[in-house]
């Protein structure tokens, strides 16, 4: 018996309706908290979970541009692949699931480039919607929860596992 994790559901296509409709939602919404216009044009990446390990691999797959960067980096925990996208103007940033887990396939988040947005951080608390914070590689990391009940990241420079 098939599941639907492991179907396609959940993973239509990136410049498809629906993500073109969360998308500016979600730029409204980034921009009601003081979010420079500019930061919420520039996108990073689409954040997703695939549902599986099988998944992870199918998704890879079914995302990558044929003359597009892909990269796979193994965390430990789990495997992470960045895939250009767009012409170059976002990428796709997959999660294979954590060994041990439920998984939660499907959107994460959209990921806009504000250089600086670290000296906003205590704004955007006391809007109350920082969910946490992070670093990656010098990077700092801010998410923020979004009315849909997605997230938002911020990050100064588009993300690298390198």
């Amino acid at each position: 018996m098939q599941s639907r994790y492991d179907s396609w559901e959940g993973y239509e296509d990136l410049d498809g309706q629906q993500n073109t409709s969360r998308l500016q939602t979600h730029q409204e919404y980034l921009r009601s908290l003081g979010v420079p216009d500019e930061a919420t044009r520039h996108i990073d990446h689409v954040g997703i979970n695939a549902p599986s390990k099988e998944m992870f691999d199918k998704l890879v797959a079914r995302y990558t541009v044929p003359g597009e960067k892909v990269g796979l980096y193994d965390r430990g925990d789990r495997r992470i692949a960045v895939i250009e996208r767009g012409g170059g103007n976002y990428r796709v940033e997959l999660f294979e699931p954590r060994a041990n887990t439920t998984p939660a396939p499907g959107f994460i988040h959209y990921a806009f480039i504000w250089p600086g947005h670290k000296a906003h951080e205590a704004m955007l608390r006391e809007k109350g919607t920082v969910t946490r914070v992070a670093e990656l590689g010098g990077n700092p990391l801010l998410f923020l929860t979004t009315p849909d009940g997605h997230e938002a990241e911020i990050v100064n420079e588009p993300i690298s596992f390198e």
